[in-house]
């Protein structure tokens, strides 16, 4: 049997099933803290991870091309033209 076995399954023993599973603490598999678990896994879906991704693109927003301000470009097309004076170009500059 255990010849058939190895030719059949490639093991003696005979079919082996495959068995995968994922390494949790104890108190998030416990039964009595599954609300809990549930509620802050909640929070974080649809709170937290939506106010980062929020907050990443409104501060992104704000930013041209080379991570440039659009304060910044509205600045200079406001300062600069033909008739700006060198002695006003540190003003500018600093803009």
């Amino acid at each position: 049997e255990a010849r058939e076995n190895w030719e059949k399954y490639g093991n003696p023993d005979g079919k082996q099933s495959l068995e995968v599973s994922i390494g949790l603490p104890d108190f998030l598999l416990d039964t009595s803290n599954r609300n809990i678990v549930l509620m802050i896994y909640l929070i974080i879906m649809v709170g937290v991870i939506p106010f980062c991704v929020w907050t990443y693109y409104s501060d992104s927003s704000k930013f041209g091309e080379k991570d440039v301000m659009y304060d910044t470009y509205s600045w200079y097309h406001y300062t600069l033209d033909q008739h700006t004076l060198i002695k006003s170009l540190p003003e500018v500059l600093a803009g």
